[in-house]
């Protein structure tokens, strides 16, 4: 017997639908808690060598500089895109390992096409991707 055609596809129950979105949550939560981690030991590290430049501190929010947030939202639009919070690659490391790097060499790159003095320090970036790529093991 063959299957209907008029029938809908694979339909998920309300409860499947809140089981994904809770999952979905957890997983940028704990993105975003990764990275506040690395950043916040970056920071705490580099305020001894090199604090960041003014323009580059918005504010703090949480205890995180201004920019550590625009950074943030752009690795999740990363990972988004990259597809790291599908069922299928949530725990391809290795992939997420590229996509923290590819984030942080252009988040780099744009600062410097923008403003080449306006760069934040070496090893604020250094400490910070090292931190974020560790954790991700």
């Amino acid at each position: 017997m063959s299957a209907d055609l008029r029938a809908s596809g694979k339909r998920l129950s309300l409860r499947s639908w809140i089981w994904r979105w809770r999952y979905l949550l957890g997983l940028l939560v704990g993105d975003v808690v990764a990275l506040a981690g690395a950043w916040r030991l970056a920071v705490y590290l580099n305020q001894f060598y090199m604090p960041l430049p003014p323009q580059l501190n918005w504010g703090l929010f949480l205890g995180l500089p201004g920019i550590f947030w625009g950074f943030a939202a752009g690795m999740l639009g990363v990972f988004g895109v990259g597809q790291m919070y599908g069922a299928v690659r949530s725990g391809d490391y290795v992939q997420a390992g590229k996509l923290v790097s590819w984030m942080y060499g252009a988040g780099l790159v744009a600062i410097y096409f923008y403003d080449p003095r306006l760069a934040p320090p070496r090893s604020l970036v250094l400490t910070a991707w090292l931190g974020s790529v560790g954790r991700l093991f």
